[in-house]
């Protein structure tokens, strides 16, 4: 059994519902071979290796693991207890779903009285309240470690020991944690020198994390104010800086406490950096901030205001991708420095992304000039109060248009960054973009109007517009109002009893008619009042119209009292039917009366 043991290279087990552990330390031993262990759905299992009959000192060896896999283990308290482990060559490892796993390695008996000897002269309360033990120690050595996901940890607390082997996590080059409710911070300051090579960082659903780096040289009282300590951090003589040479993804999602990206003054640089991602940190106010030059005063109201990053001119060098969503207090993406100013070069960044973002006044509040040579799309979604891109200019060179709905082709260009984000914020588009628009069981409703439409929808952006079982519903727009439809894509108007038409000429004197350039779909179904889409002398040009449905529509006599173009369209169909029946002579006019001659030959015949 032993030489079969030895050359087992992979070892996978699930659902072993009453396995309480795998290993002993002393069989462990044989598994010399073993290069990838997965353990999933074992409800039971407390702890992976048991350790016995081990000296102290002793460490547990994994030679050849590359990867290893914990995973659905709501028992699972510890990889083992007491003793070191060993994984030179482990490349990969996923903890997901062990919500009582706060420490791979637990102390032993001895190990702990050992400790209290060591703070016996100490408050042993305090001791216990202030000390958290890390899931990651000097017990174990990860020196080859290049992907790690650490996920659904309900009790995990602190991932990483200020004291670590020095021969660990040097090569990570994925990290992702996720769904760990009880992580206020993600690193240790002095992990900084071993994040050299990493690429991928992502971090979601950690809803106590207040920073990613854990703060330091800050002793003050729990009733202190922020203020306080931020007033402290700033009289730091020696301000850190960040580097991360090799990241080229940053995501950062639904973090709903999370701060800042360091509690003190400090700056970050980012040169391969090519994909940031913030959505759903709602208090962060400011994404970037520059470091003042000015008071310490101002520099202090910054720092409250939890700007994630403390930036320099060229901290995002390569940057291609800026997506910043669902934030409730973000107020400025970039502060400067209203003392200097300052142009900010972006050379590679091709889209920039602001969604839902219901405070943001402006990308930058200051007076900074930016440049974005590599611009190409940008979009703007659900920020009503953002005024204006910059205060100082905007130089975008290949970009033309903003998209500010998710429909495709709906856009605005006012010859410019600044002008564009100044007329959406006058038409007051981040208040009212209705895309989608269904009405139904509106028993009273008798048409839509308004002597200025867009105090009650933005018609401009709506893209489909549905009414059904509105039972008084006479006509549904006025010309005026049509006018606006420009976004329109899909028209259907469904069993209203009363509806004699649909464009009412009320109050307009209209030359050049209406123009729908992007109406692709048009029904009218069970409407046995509708005499017309528009019974006034009004010319329609509907350029891309492919698909028209007339059912159910007895006394409709003409479909306009003018001129009708569809160059598209090539016939009416008389069913909703895969196999429908159609219609069509030479246009939509001809169509609709051939079909009312047809109608009331018929009936004359039955009669």
């Amino acid at each position: 059994m032993s030489s079969v043991v030895q050359t087992v290279r992979l070892l996978a087990l699930g659902g072993c519902t009453n396995l309480k552990y795998l290993f002993t330390s002393s069989t462990i031993k044989s598994f010399v071979a073993l290069e990838i262990l997965i353990i999933r759905d074992c409800t039971m299992m407390e702890e992976v290796i048991v350790t016995e009959g081990l000296a102290e000192e002793e460490r547990i060896s994994f030679p050849n693991l590359v990867e290893l896999i914990l995973e659905g283990l709501p028992k699972l308290k510890r990889f083992c207890s007491g003793y070191s482990l060993a994984f030179p060559f482990l490349t990969a490892l996923v903890v997901k779903q062990c919500p009582l796993l706060e420490m791979f390695i637990s102390n032993s008996i001895t190990s702990n009285q050992k400790a209290n000897e060591r703070v016996e002269e100490k408050n042993l309360e305090d001791y216990v309240h202030t000390y958290t033990p890390p899931l990651f120690s000097t017990k174990v050595v990860f020196p080859s470690l290049e992907m790690l996901v650490i996920g659904e940890m309900r009790s995990l607390i602190k991932i990483w020991d200020e004291q670590l082997d020095e021969d660990s996590f040097h090569k990570l080059n994925h990290l992702i944690v996720a769904y760990c409710e009880k992580l206020v911070n993600i690193f240790p300051v002095n992990m900084v020198g071993r994040l050299q090579k990493l690429g991928v960082l992502l971090i979601g659903n950690c809803v106590s994390l207040e920073e990613i780096f854990e703060p330091q040289g800050l002793d003050v009282d729990a009733d202190e104010s922020e203020a306080q300590i931020t007033a402290q951090s700033a009289l730091v003589e020696t301000t850190p800086n960040f580097v991360f040479p090799k990241v080229t993804s940053l995501d950062l999602c639904w973090l709903p406490n999370l701060k800042s990206f360091y509690t003190q003054i400090h700056t970050t640089e980012w040169p391969s950096l090519r994909k940031l991602d913030m959505i759903g940190c709602d208090k962060v106010q400011i994404l970037a901030s520059e470091i003042l030059r000015t008071s310490g005063e101002k520099q202090l109201e910054i720092q409250t205001q939890h700007p994630l990053f403390w930036v320099g001119k060229a901290t995002f060098p390569n940057l291609e991708e800026l997506i910043v969503e669902e934030n409730d207090d973000l107020k400025e993406i970039w502060h400067g420095d209203d003392d200097v100013k300052n142009d900010i070069i972006f050379t590679k960044l091709k889209s920039l992304q602001l969604k839902r973002l219901p405070r943001l006044a402006s990308f930058c509040l200051g007076n900074c000039n930016f440049e974005f040579s590599s611009l190409e799309d940008v979009i703007v979604i659900g920020c009503p109060n953002m005024m204006t891109f910059s205060g100082g200019e905007v130089n975008t060179y290949n970009l033309q248009k903003v998209k500010f709905t998710e429909d495709e082709g709906v856009e605005c260009w006012e010859g410019g960054l600044n002008p564009t984000i100044q007329q959406l914020f006058a038409e007051k588009v981040g208040y009212a973009v209705v895309e989608h628009l269904r009405l139904s069981q509106f028993l009273e409703l008798i048409g839509i109007r308004s002597k200025k439409p867009q105090e009650i929808l933005n018609f401009r952006w709506l893209c489909s517009l549905e009414i059904c079982n509105c039972g008084n519903l006479r006509y549904l727009l006025t010309l005026s109002m049509a006018l606006s439809l420009v976004s329109l894509k899909k028209m259907k108007v469904q069993n209203c009893e009363l509806l004699e038409q649909v464009i009412s000429e009320e109050g307009a004197n209209l030359k050049d008619g209406i123009v729908c350039t992007k109406l692709k779909s048009l029904e009218l179904k069970g409407l046995p009042r509708l005499e017309g889409f528009c019974l006034g002398n009004c010319n329609f040009e509907f350029t891309f119209l492919e698909d028209a449905i007339v059912m159910a529509c007895p006394y409709m006599m003409t479909f306009s009292g003018g001129e009708v173009s569809m160059p598209k369209l090539h016939k009416v169909k008389l069913t909703g039917d895969d196999e429908d029946e159609r219609c069509w002579e030479g246009g939509l006019n001809s169509t609709i009366q051939l079909l009312f001659t047809k109608k009331s030959v018929g009936d004359s015949k039955e009669d």
